[in-house]
C-alpha cells in the first residue's frame, strides 16, 4: 500500500488538470467561437449528439474501462492481459455498434451524416477511454499530460479551420472532434508502445470474468447517471424545442467550470481512495480531504455566481445572452454532483459497484419526475432545479451508505447548510434587483461562506507540508 501525502494529492490533481485540458477545458473556451458561428438549433443538435455518445459508449464497452483502471491499481496483475481483455470487449462492442448504426439508417431513414458521425464518435471515445484509463492505472503521468495537450491543440485548430474558415457549422464541430480524438488514439498506441501490449494470446478469460463482474453493474449506473445529468436535454426538446436546448447547452457548458475543477481532483482522488482503503488512517484522510475539497468547490462556486453575468456576456454571442440566468442553479448542481462523486469513490474502493448503481437510480427517478413536473411550469429553470435536487438526494443517500462502509460517523450538516446558502445566492442572483443592492447581497453571502471555512485555512497549509501518512 502506498503512503498518503496531501501534497502529492494536490500535485496529482494539477497534473490531471493539465492532462484533461484538451477534452474538458477546451470546451469552455470554444463556447464564444461556436456561439458566433453556429445557430441555437445546430448547437442544440450537437449537444444532443454528445449526450447520445456519452450514453452509448459505456453500454457497447460494458463499462470495461472502469475495470481497466481499477485492476491496474492492484499489485501483481498482468498489465498486458488487462489491456488485451479491454480491447477484446471493445472490438465485440464495435461490431454490434456498426451493425446497429447501418440498420438504423436503412430502416428509419436517418440523416446519414449525423448517424455516421455519431457512430464514429461513440467508437473513438470508447477506445480513447480505455487507453486513457489504462495509462492512468499504470501511472504514466507524462503520457497522460501530453495526450491532453494534443487533443487541446487539435480541437482548437480543427474548429477554427472547419467551423470558422470553411463554414461547415455543425459538420465542422463533429469533424473537429473526430479528427482530434482519432489522432490522439494513434499517438497513445504508437508512441507509447501500447500497441505492443495488446495481444490475442494475452486475453485471459478468467481475469475478464472478474473484470466484467466489476464493470457490468456500473452500466445501469451509467444509464441512471445519464438520466440524472443528460436526459433533461430530451425533456427540453420535447417540451420547449431545439432552440431552448441550445440555450441550455451553452449555460450547462459554462457552469461546467465547476465540473472541471471536480474532474481534475476526482481523477487523482479515485486512485488514492482505492490505495488507502485498507489504511488504518483512511477515515481521517477521507474526512480531511473532503473538507478541503468542499472549501475549494463552494468558495469557487460562490465567486462564480457573483461574476456570472458579465463573464457570460463576454464569452457568448448576443443570441444566447438570456441563458446566463440558468447558470447559477447549474453551478450549485455541479458542486453537489462533485460531492456525490467524491463520496461515491468509497463504493469503487470497496468494489461495491452495486451501491453506486442503487444511489444513482434513485437520483435518476427523482430527476425524471421533477423534469416532467417542473419544465411545463418553470421552463428551463425547472430543468436546472431538477438537476440540483436529484444530485443532492444522491449525495445524502451515499453519505449514509458509505459511512457504514467506512464505519464512520462523520457529520455533513455544515455542508448541507452551505449548499442552502449557495442556493439562496443563486436565487438572488437571477432577480432583477438594483445592481448595487444585488452585489451587496452577493458579497455578504460570499463572505459568510468563506468565514465558515476559517478554521480550515491553517490546516490546509499544515497538511500540505506534513510528511506522508500510512
Amino acid at each position: 500500500m502506498n503512503k498518503f501525502s496531501y501534497k502529492n494529492l494536490l500535485k496529482d490533481s494539477f497534473i490531471f488538470a493539465v492532462g484533461s485540458f484538451g477534452s474538458k477545458v477546451i470546451v469552455f473556451f470554444l463556447i464564444p467561437y461556436y456561439t458566433f458561428y453556429i445557430s441555437k438549433d445546430d448547437f442544440g443538435t450537437y449537444d444532443l449528439i454528445n449526450t447520445s455518445v456519452n450514453l452509448v459508449f459505456p453500454i457497447i464497452t460494458l463499462a470495461i474501462y472502469e475495470s481497466t483502471l481499477r485492476f491496474n491499481l492492484e499489485e501483481n496483475t498482468d498489465k498486458s492481459s488487462i489491456l488485451s481483455n479491454s480491447i477484446f470487449i471493445f472490438v465485440i462492442g464495435s461490431i454490434f455498434t456498426l451493425a446497429a448504426s447501418t440498420l438504423s439508417i436503412i430502416i428509419f431513414n436517418l440523416n446519414i451524416m449525423i448517424s455516421i458521425s455519431t457512430c464514429l464518435l461513440i467508437l473513438l471515445n470508447a477506445f480513447q477511454k480505455i487507453l486513457v484509463q489504462y495509462i492512468r492505472g499504470i501511472k504514466k503521468v507524462k503520457l497522460f499530460v501530453i495526450n491532453g495537450v494534443i487533443i487541446s491543440i487539435l480541437t482548437s485548430l480543427m474548429s477554427i479551420l472547419l467551423v470558422g474558415v470553411l463554414k461547415l457549422e455543425l459538420k465542422g464541430i463533429l469533424y473537429a472532434s473526430m479528427i482530434s480524438i482519432f489522432i490522439s488514439n494513434i499517438y497513445l498506441l504508437k508512441f507509447s508502445n501500447l500497441y505492443k501490449m495488446i495481444q490475442v494470446s494475452k486475453i485471459d478469460f478468467s481475469m475478464l470474468k472478474n473484470m466484467l463482474k466489476y464493470s457490468i453493474p456500473l452500466i445501469p449506473n451509467t444509464l441512471s447517471l445519464w438520466i440524472t445529468s443528460s436526459s433533461n436535454r430530451f425533456f427540453i426538446l420535447f417540451f420547449l424545442g431545439s432552440s431552448s436546448n441550445g440555450l441550455f447547452a451553452v449555460a450547462y457548458k459554462f457552469a461546467a467550470i465547476m465540473t472541471l475543477i471536480n474532474s481534475f481532483f476526482f481523477q487523482a482522488w479515485q486512485i488514492v481512495a482505492s490505495e488507502q482503503y485498507t489504511s488504518k488512517n483512511r477515515n481521517e484522510i477521507y474526512e480531511n480531504v473532503f473538507k478541503y475539497f468542499s472549501f475549494i468547490m463552494i468558495t469557487a462556486g460562490s465567486l462564480l455566481i457573483i461574476i456570472v453575468k458579465p463573464l457570460f456576456e463576454m464569452v457568448t454571442d448576443d443570441a444566447y445572452s438570456s441563458a446566463w440566468k440558468l447558470v447559477p442553479y447549474l453551478i450549485v448542481g455541479s458542486i453537489i454532483s462533485g460531492f456525490s462523486s467524491f463520496v461515491g469513490t468509497n463504493y469503487s474502493a470497496a468494489k461495491n459497484t452495486v451501491g453506486v448503481f442503487k444511489t444513482t437510480i434513485i437520483g435518476a427517478i427523482i430527476n425524471t419526475i421533477l423534469c416532467i413536473i417542473l419544465i411545463p411550469i418553470n421552463g428551463l429553470y425547472g430543468v436546472c432545479i431538477s438537476f440540483a435536487l436529484s444530485y443532492f438526494v444522491i449525495f445524502v443517500v451515499r453519505i449514509n451508505d458509505t459511512n457504514k462502509i467506512l464505519k464512520s460517523n462523520q457529520s455533513f450538516f455544515s455542508t448541507y447548510v452551505l449548499i442552502l446558502i449557495l442556493f439562496m445566492q443563486a436565487s438572488i442572483r437571477i432577480l432583477e434587483l438594483n445592481v448595487y443592492l444585488q452585489y451587496v447581497f452577493q458579497v455578504i453571502l460570499f463572505f459568510s461562506i468563506t468565514y465558515s471555512f476559517k478554521g480550515n485555512y491553517k490546516k490546509i497549509a499544515v497538511n500540505i507540508k506534513k510528511k506522508r501518512v500510512s
